[in-house]
């Protein structure tokens, strides 16, 4: 069950880190931080880590 609710967020904050790209909320080339994704995102870093890898 656990392992159901990773892929679940992971595929959750990949489908906003996403969207934000799409709609320049993350512009082209602005640096980063997971730390700061992760807390207005309200989840942990390892969910943004994740997404970001499939983003890549």
């Amino acid at each position: 069950m656990a392992q159901s609710n990773r892929r679940t967020s992971r595929r959750a904050i990949y489908t906003t880190l996403r969207q934000m790209v799409l709609t320049l909320e993350l512009p082209p080339g602005a640096a980063l931080s997971e730390n700061e994704l992760a807390a207005s995102l309200g989840v942990s870093r390892t969910p943004v880590r994740e997404g970001l890898i499939l983003l890549a």
